[in-house]
């Protein structure tokens, strides 16, 4: 028994002053590996819509769809875009593989959390979505109110007024 109880000691000691396995997630992050398939990404003017990758999804994600303003390519058909439900993408990479012309290809972003599942949305070459701003008074103008005074409140009423008298003081 005692010899168990030294080993066990001797690995807590060599654990306590050993750097932790993992890492503080939001503060530090890890680069994904080379080959992983994270955000679903389409090139439109790569793809010629042979439907390959459509056919070949195990889980029904992709579609050509006719654009809804009815546009027409030079023969007289209608152009179709790729569609994806991407709450239904098991990430398995088959249409990226399948696609003769490397339209569709995996990014390496993991961060695809939301809170509402029609929100995820395969993004399309050369269109980055948008970053949100740091803080709320970097992104609001200077004459719009602030973000606390809703509509019909007397926060609103009051910038208001605020405004229309720092205006007018200004005109004079």
């Amino acid at each position: 028994m005692p010899k168990t109880v030294g080993a066990m000691f001797k690995e807590l000691i060599s654990h306590l002053f050993a750097k932790p396995a993992t890492v503080l997630y939001p503060l530090q992050r890890l680069a994904p590996p080379e080959r992983f398939r994270g955000r679903l990404i389409w090139n439109a003017d790569l793809c010629i819509r042979c439907s390959m990758c459509v056919r070949d999804c195990p889980c029904d994600v992709l579609e050509l769809v006719e654009r809804a303003d009815g546009s027409v390519d030079d023969k007289g058909k209608p152009i179709k875009d790729l569609v994806a439900t991407m709450s239904q993408c098991i990430f398995c990479g088959q249409c990226a593989w399948v696609c003769p012309k490397d339209a569709i290809r995996f990014e390496r972003v993991y961060e695809l959390a939301q809170s509402d599942k029609s929100e995820l949305k395969m993004y399309i070459e050369h269109t980055e979505p948008q970053p949100e701003p740091a803080t709320e008074a970097e992104s609001r103008p200077e004459t719009e109110a602030p973000a606390a005074a809703q509509p019909g409140t007397e926060a609103q009423a009051e910038s208001t007024e605020a405004a229309e008298e720092s205006d007018s003081s200004n005109e004079q």
